[in-house]
Order: C-alpha cells, then structure tokens, then sequence
C-alpha cells in the first residue's frame, strides 16, 4: 500500500470511528450479550455485570483508540478494566474463561466493525484499508491486553490466596489460645470438628521444597488414617500444622524424605485439640534437637521422657 493510499484508509478508519460513536452503548451491551450466549455456564447475575462493565470499557477504549489512531504499544487495559478483571478472580471465575471470554469480545468486535465499514465507507478500495486497519489493531490489542490481564489476574489470585491462608492461620491459633471460644462457629469455620477426637501433626522442612507440596503431604498422611477431612494449615514456608480425626490407630506411612513429623496422642474435645498439637510439637522439637533425619515421623509417646527433662 502506498503512502498516499495508507493515509486515505486511515481517514477512512477515522470517519467509520466517529461514525460508530453514537453505538458505543449498543455495542457494549450486544457484546455482553454475545458473551453470555456461548458461555452459558456464567449464571451469576453479579459476574453478568461485571463482564458488561468490562464490555462497555473495552469497547470505548478500543474505539477512541481507532479515532485517535493510537499505538499499539501505547494501548493499556483502563483501571476500570484493571479493577473488573480482579473482581471476577473474586467471584470464582478462572482465567481460561476470562481469556475465552475476550476471545468472544474480540470476534463480536470484529464482526460490528465490518459491518460498520460496509454501512459508511463507500469506495471499496478504501474499506478494504479500514477493514485491514480495525482488523490489525482488533488482534495487536488482544494480545497485549490478555498478557496485562492474565498478570493481574495471577497477582489478585496470588493475593487472595495469601490472605486466605493468613485468616485461616489466625483462626486456628484463636481455636488453641481463646477461652471464650465459640466452639461450634470456629468449627463451621474451620470445616473441622473441634468437639471430636482428634490426632496432630507438625510437619517442617529439612530442606528448601515446595510449601505446597508439604500441606499435601500432611493431607495424604492423614488420609492413610482417616476418610475425614483434615484441618491442614501453613504457618510459614517450612511448616505446616495438621489435624485428622482419630480412629482405630495404626501407624502413619513415611513421609518424604525432606520432610520431619511431630505426632501428638489421641485427645478428645476443644483441650483435646489443644493438647495434641502441643504434643506434636514437642514432639518435633525433640526429633530437631536430636538430629532426626527427615522422612521420619516422632510420636510423643516415644519421646515424653525427653520432654519432661
């Protein structure tokens, strides 16, 4: 294309910009539209309007992007798309369905600015130009905005995750130090009951793993002793406390070998619970002061002489 002829169709691109103006909200809601029909799993009517929020946004950005003929490299996903992205990890939606959905966004785009071409540029050799150039920055807009909102997202993913498991921590140890506990609200809290019998694990690295790696390990040895759901939290990067409901008894398999295991007695009830981690922490204690290696589990009945010296 000559220089001449780029020009003309980037006036022509213009012309059909200013000219779609009028149908921003329009295009916003049958974008929204379009979205929900071929994703039909979405049925939250409060993620419905967080993806028309997003819709409208998108859209205006995309259009005045085309009318000021912007680069590419200048375009960025606006705070209002920022902040709609992060709330839609909130609400549970994952990141291949926001990604599907402006996939699906980009291809109602698309179809809107063809027929807009053909409604208000005349001259075929020009809307051939307009079409290339909506077209070219549609996809360059696609792909730098999925790699911005895919970052935002594992951010805000990440940072739920961490604030979920620091309350979670702060429950636990409310559940082991408060006296006016309301035993059966941390229960249904927690998803464990305090009032049953209960066995504790402490588990630490002796080396540099995975922390998740160590919560599911503390989650498939209680699932060797019990059916039940485990209490399993982090407390930092190299430890982890556990808690399954006692049964006939038996002996726990062998952890990994980077891995170093306090077991506590059977105990019954809220003191019970208490106990046994107390247990299973001195436990651990004596296994580190005694240069256990890892892979190796102490229980405190083994090791209660120790304690009390």
């Amino acid at each position: 294309m000559s220089v001449v002829a780029g020009e003309s169709a980037r006036v022509a691109t213009r012309e059909v910009a200013v000219a779609l103006l009028p149908e921003l909200p329009s295009i916003g809601d049958g974008m929204t539209a379009y979205i929900e029909a071929a994703m039909p799993e979405i049925t939250d009517s409060d993620v419905i309007e967080l993806i028309r929020a997003s819709c409208h946004a998108n859209c205006s950005a995309l259009l005045h992007g085309l009318l000021r003929g912007v680069s590419l490299d200048a375009m960025a996903p606006t705070t209002e798309v920022i902040q709609t992205t992060r709330a839609l990890v909130r609400y549970g939606l994952d990141l291949t369905a926001v990604v599907r959905g402006y996939q699906l966004g980009t291809t109602y785009w698309g179809e809107r600015w063809a027929q807009a071409v053909e409604r208000h540029c005349t001259d075929p050799s020009l809307a051939v130009g307009a079409v290339s150039d909506g077209t070219t920055f549609l996809l360059g807009w696609l792909e730098r905005v999925i790699d911005r909102l895919a970052a935002e997202y594992r951010d805000e993913a990440e940072r739920m995750a961490h604030e979920g498991s620091f309350a979670r921590v702060a429950e636990v140890r409310r559940a082991l130090t408060n006296d006016e506990l309301d035993i059966d609200g941390m229960s249904r809290r927690l998803a464990y009951d305090l009032r049953g019998h209960h066995v504790a694990l402490v588990l630490r690295h002796r080396g540099h793993e995975d922390d998740a790696a160590l919560e599911a390990t503390a989650r498939a040895l209680a699932g060797a002793m019990t059916s039940a759901r485990p209490l399993v939290v982090r407390v930092d990067v190299d430890t982890t406390w556990c808690w399954f409901t006692a049964g006939a008894g038996g002996e726990l398999p062998r952890p990994p070998a980077a891995v170093l295991v306090g077991r506590g007695r059977a105990a019954a009830g809220l003191e019970g619970f208490r106990r046994t981690h107390r247990d299973a922490c001195e436990a651990l204690r004596v296994a580190q002061l005694a240069g256990r290696p890892g892979g190796t589990i102490t229980r405190y009945d083994d090791v209660e002489l120790a304690v009390l010296c």
